[in-house]
C-alpha cells in the first residue's frame, strides 16, 4: 500500500474521529441546558465505544518514528506542542467561561482546577494531556521493554480501568487507551495489511460485530465490564480503519481528509465555540422538539467549521501562537524534521 494512501485513510479516520468528539460535546453542553430531544444521549453514550479509541489508534500509527528521535528533538518537534497548547488553551477556557459562565459547568471557573490541571485536568483538553505522557511513556519504554509486553500490560490496564469509576477524566482515559495508542506505535504495519485486503463481506461482519457488540453493552448494562468493554472497542477500532478506507475514495472523502489533518485546532477550540453556540440558542426561547431533536449535529458541525475558521484567521505573525509553541518554548527544531511531514 503506498504511503500516501496509507496517510490518507488514517486522516479519514482522525477526521470521523473529531466529528464524533465535536459531536459528543455537543450532546452534553446542550442538554445541560435542555436543549436536545430523541436518543441522543443514548446514542453519545454508545459512541464512547468508538471515537476516543479511533482517536487515539490513529495517533499511533504515524508515532513509532517520532518517538525514535532524541529527547531534545521529540521535546522541540513534538512535546513542546501538546504542552503548549494544553496550557495556553485551558487558559483561554477558563478566560471564557469567566466572562460568560455557564450555571451548568461551574468547574469551568474554578481557579484551583486551572491551577492543578498539569496534573489533573478535568476538561475536554484531557486528550491532548493524554497524548502527551503517551509520547513520554512510549519513549521511556522504547528498547527497554518488549512491544509484546507493553501491549499485554496496557491490555490489562485499559480492561481494569474500563472496570473502574472515573476518578480523574485523563488518568482514567490514560489508562483505558494507552493500549490503542501503543496497539498503532507497533501493530501498523498489521492495521495497514487488515486495510489493504478489505473487501465487502469482512466490511459487513465487522461492522456487524461492532454494532452488536455495543448494542449487548448497551442493554445488558455491561459498559463497565471491562473484558468486554475492551473487546468491542478493538473491534470498533478495526471497524473504523476499514470504514475510514472505504469513506476516503467516496466524494467528500477529502473533507474527512482535511478535517483529519487539522485535528489539533478543532478539538482545542470547539469546546468554547459549542459553549457560545449554546448560550446563544438557550437565548432564543422555547425550541420545538423538532429543532432540537436536530441541534447535536448542527452544533457539532457549526462548531468544527467555525473552529477552522479561527486556524485561518489566526495566522498572524503573533496569534498563531495559540496553535503552536513559540520558539523560546519548543527550542530549535532541526531541518529534517522542519522539512518532513507531521506524520515523521
Amino acid at each position: 500500500m503506498a504511503v500516501s494512501s496509507r496517510v490518507q485513510w488514517v486522516d479519514a479516520a482522525k477526521g470521523m474521529a473529531i466529528l464524533l468528539v465535536a459531536l459528543h460535546h455537543s450532546v452534553i453542553l446542550l442538554g445541560q441546558m435542555d436543549l436536545i430531544a430523541g436518543p441522543w444521549v443514548q446514542v453519545n453514550r454508545t459512541l464512547q465505544v468508538f471515537r476516543m479509541p479511533l482517536f487515539f489508534a490513529a495517533s499511533g500509527l504515524f508515532a513509532a518514528s517520532v518517538i525514535s528521535r532524541p529527547w531534545k528533538v521529540l521535546w522541540s518537534s513534538r512535546l513542546s506542542l501538546l504542552a503548549w497548547v494544553f496550557l495556553l488553551w485551558s487558559v483561554i477556557r477558563f478566560l471564557y467561561f469567566t466572562v460568560l459562565p455557564m450555571e451548568a459547568r461551574p468547574q469551568e471557573t474554578d481557579l484551583t482546577r486551572l491551577l492543578t490541571a498539569p496534573l489533573l485536568p478535568t476538561s475536554g483538553l484531557w486528550f491532548i494531556h493524554a497524548l502527551l505522557f503517551f509520547f513520554i511513556a512510549a519513549k521511556l519504554m522504547q528498547g527497554r521493554v518488549d512491544y509484546r509486553i507493553q501491549l499485554l500490560v496496557s491490555a490489562v490496564i485499559s480492561v481494569q480501568f474500563l472496570s473502574m469509576s472515573s476518578w480523574n477524566i485523563s488518568w482514567n482515559g490514560m489508562g483505558k487507551y494507552f493500549f490503542f495508542f501503543l496497539a498503532g506505535c507497533y501493530l501498523r504495519e498489521l492495521a495497514f495489511e487488515w486495510v489493504q485486503k478489505r473487501n465487502w463481506k469482512r466490511a459487513v461482519l465487522i461492522g456487524a460485530l461492532f454494532i452488536a457488540g455495543a448494542a449487548a453493552l448497551a442493554f445488558f448494562d455491561l459498559s463497565r465490564s471491562g473484558p468486554s468493554a475492551f473487546l468491542v472497542r478493538v473491534v470498533a477500532v478495526a471497524f473504523g480503519f476499514m470504514l475510514a478506507a472505504y469513506v476516503v475514495s467516496l466524494p467528500g472523502g477529502a473533507v474527512l481528509e482535511y478535517l483529519g489533518r487539522n485535528t489539533l485546532p478543532i478539538y482545542v477550540a470547539h469546546v468554547v465555540v459549542i459553549a457560545f453556540l449554546t448560550t446563544l440558542l438557550s437565548l432564543a426561547g422555547d425550541l420545538s422538539v423538532g429543532t432540537r431533536l436536530i441541534l447535536p449535529p448542527l452544533v457539532a458541525l457549526g462548531a468544527v467549521c467555525l473552529s477552522l475558521g479561527f486556524m485561518v484567521v489566526l495566522r498572524g505573525p503573533f496569534l498563531r501562537y495559540v496553535y503552536e509553541a513559540p520558539g523560546w518554548f519548543r527550542g530549535p527544531v532541526p531541518t529534517k524534521v522542519l522539512t518532513g511531514t507531521a506524520r515523521d
